[in-house]
């Protein structure tokens, strides 16, 4: 399957927010596994701490049997001080090792060992189709992408607005894949 048809599959999915994806909707899907990009999904690009309104969404789909695994492209150390943050508050979370980088489905092949479960039973939730999304495709798995990411221009000026401009383009390029799939 093409990207361009995969984005317009059961496979491709729209949220606004994190916590706007209905869990009893994934329980249908016969999601059994969730992975988070961090940045733009969980909290603001260099943030620690982590919204209440998506700590509570994180906490439910928990609660409601499906696992759970972060994915960071960010520093290591950003990464050990947010893992150190979510741990006493969520101690079955399982975070992709930080050398795991989006688009390369190494980490998502260590969260499908760990968990027993097929890559068509997992869905990768991002606010970037470039990182993400194409993970999502080349392994298999549903994409769920964040329209509305977190934001924080008062923490991290310069690359919210790098973002800002990365996600533009990407959606940019959406559109077009969109009109070319309407072509065929």
């Amino acid at each position: 399957m093409s990207f361009q048809k995969y984005m317009h599959s059961s496979f491709f999915h729209v949220f606004d927010r994190l916590y706007d994806i209905p869990i009893p909707w994934l329980l249908k899907q016969g999601i059994k596994g969730v992975v988070l990009d961090c940045d733009g999904v969980m909290t603001s690009i260099d943030s620690i701490e982590i919204p209440k309104q998506t700590l509570e969404w994180m906490i439910s789909i928990q609660a409601a049997g499906i696992l759970l695994g972060i994915y960071s492209n960010q520093s290591q150390r950003l990464f050990e001080k947010r893992q150190v943050w979510l741990q006493d508050r969520m101690p079955n979370v399982i975070w992709v090792p930080p050398g795991c980088k989006k688009p390369n489905i190494k980490g998502v092949e260590i969260l499908q060992k760990i968990w027993g479960c097929e890559f068509f039973e997992l869905l990768m939730v991002d606010d970037r189709f470039a990182t993400g999304g194409v993970m999502a495709y080349k392994a298999g798995m549903h994409f769920a992408y964040c329209s509305n990411p977190i934001q924080n221009f008062h923490h991290a000026v310069m690359k919210e607005y790098f973002f800002v401009m990365i996600r533009y383009i990407e959606r940019l390029f959406y559109g077009w894949c969109a009109r070319e799939e309407s072509n065929l």
